[in-house]
């Protein structure tokens, strides 16, 4: 059980779901797998 109390599963479909709304970009595979923040600056 990771730290929290968060269910993995349940912590992977949040991030999927928030990768299909552009929110976040995932980059990398397996353990290596980061969310990066995805934001552009508008003057």
């Amino acid at each position: 059980m990771p730290e929290h109390g968060t269910a993995r599963a349940t912590t992977t479909h949040v991030l999927q779901d928030l990768v299909e709304k552009k929110a976040f970009v995932r980059t990398g595979t397996f353990k290596s797998t980061r969310y990066p923040l995805y934001f552009t600056l508008k003057p």
